[in-house]
C-alpha cells in the first residue's frame, strides 16, 4: 500500500512538472483568418492574443461577431483592433465594437483626424470607372478617438504575443498601415486588390492618394520576401503575380508604349 502510494505521488509530481513546463514553452501558433463581408475583408489574427484588423463599414457588426464566434471566439477577447487605413469601408464598426467590448484601436498617424471626423478624405479615383463607383460610397461614419497611434514600426510581439510587425506607410492613404505576419504574410488594406470576377488577379485598387507611394510600398514588401498579400478587397495575392502584372520590364514596355502612342 505504502509502495502505491509513493508511486501515485511521484507520478503526480511528474505530471504537475510536465504541464507546467508546457504552459512555460507553448508555441502559440497565429493563425489568420479572413471574414468577407461583402464591402471589406475584415482578418482575425488568432494567438496569444487576438487581434482584428479592419472592422467592415458600419452594419456589418453582427455578421463579423457571428464569423468570430464561429472561429472560437469571443468579441470581449480581442485585444486589438489595427485599422489599415480611417475610410469608412474598414473603420465604420470601429465604434461599436470599441464602445461595447472596450478594444483600444490602432490608427496611423496621419488617418487619426479622419477617423475623429468620422469622414473619408477626399477618395482619388484612379480612372473612369473608380469616379463612378465614388458616387456610391458613403462618406460619413461614425466617429471615434483612436489609443494607440503609430508613426514607425511597432512590433506586436511584446504586447500581444504575436509574431508579426505593425508597418507606417503612407500611400493609400496618408496615415497607411501594413501588418506583417511571420516573415512573408502582409495585410496590407487597399495598396492593391484583387479583381471583381477573378478574386486572385492583382488589381490597382479604385483609389489612391499617392500612386508612386503605392508602389514603393509594394515592390518594398515583395524585396523584404512577401509572397502573400491579403488585401482589403477580394484576395489574397501572391507576389509573383503582382510582379509580373505591375513591375515585369514587359509591363513595363507595354506602358511606355502605350504612352507614345496617345
Amino acid at each position: 500500500m505504502m509502495k502505491k502510494l509513493i508511486f501515485s505521488i511521484f507520478s503526480t509530481a511528474i505530471l504537475f512538472s510536465c504541464v507546467n513546463n508546457v504552459k512555460e514553452n507553448y508555441d502559440y501558433k497565429t493563425k489568420l483568418f479572413k471574414i468577407d463581408t461583402g464591402i471589406s475583408n475584415v482578418y482575425l489574427i488568432k494567438g496569444e492574443k487576438n487581434i482584428l484588423i479592419d472592422t467592415s463599414e458600419q452594419g456589418n457588426e453582427k455578421q463579423i461577431i457571428d464569423k468570430l464566434k464561429s472561429y472560437g471566439i469571443k468579441p470581449e477577447s480581442i485585444s486589438l483592433i489595427v485599422l489599415t487605413h480611417a475610410h469608412g469601408d474598414h473603420a465604420g464598426g470601429v465604434k461599436f465594437f470599441k464602445d461595447k467590448y472596450k478594444i483600444p484601436v490602432m490608427v496611423g498617424k496621419s488617418d487619426e483626424k479622419m477617423a475623429q471626423n468620422g469622414k473619408n478624405d477626399n477618395l482619388k479615383p484612379v480612372d473612369l470607372f473608380s469616379a463612378i463607383v465614388k458616387v456610391f460610397i458613403k462618406q460619413e461614419y461614425p466617429s471615434f478617438k483612436p489609443d494607440l497611434i503609430i508613426d514607425k514600426t511597432y512590433d506586436l510581439q511584446k504586447d500581444y504575443g504575436i509574431n508579426g510587425r505593425v508597418l507606417y506607410r503612407p500611400s493609400h492613404t496618408e496615415g497607411s498601415l501594413v501588418v506583417i505576419l511571420g516573415e512573408d504574410q502582409a495585410i496590407v488594406g487597399d495598396l492593391i486588390r484583387g479583381g471583381l470576377v477573378f478574386n486572385e488577379v492583382p488589381t490597382t485598387h479604385f483609389f489612391q492618394n499617392d500612386k508612386k507611394k503605392v508602389d514603393y510600398a509594394i515592390k518594398e514588401l515583395i524585396e523584404n520576401g512577401i509572397t502573400t498579400f491579403y488585401t482589403g478587397h477580394y484576395g489574397p495575392l501572391k507576389s509573383e503575380d503582382i510582379n509580373k502584372t505591375f513591375f515585369s520590364k514587359e509591363t513595363k514596355k507595354k506602358k511606355r508604349k502605350a504612352i507614345l502612342e496617345e
